[in-house]
């Protein structure tokens, strides 16, 4: 599910700061919110669900640029859940 839903679209407006705004794909806020959830419980990593701070409801989620142990921990965890939603 989440390689499916992940836009390589930068999403707009800008999310400002250290921070990447990723629209993801589909139209369900509920989306950002099942990735979160899922990240906080099996990586404990946590991403902000935005979804709703847009008039459009589309599902985001805004990620910290960190370091890059954090990033790579981050990349892997979403891999993870990628490769858990395809078996």
């Amino acid at each position: 599910m989440v390689a499916r839903n992940v836009s390589t679209n930068p999403a707009r407006p800008n999310s400002g700061g250290n921070f990447l705004l990723v629209q993801l794909r589909g139209k369900a806020p509920a989306v950002a919110s099942r990735i979160r959830q899922e990240l906080l419980a099996i990586s404990r990593i946590e991403v902000k669900d935005v979804s709703e701070k847009y008039s459009d409801w589309l599902p985001r989620i805004r990620i910290a640029v960190r370091t890059q142990k954090d990033n790579d921990r981050l990349l892997h965890a979403l891999q993870s859940l990628a490769m858990a939603d395809t078996s």
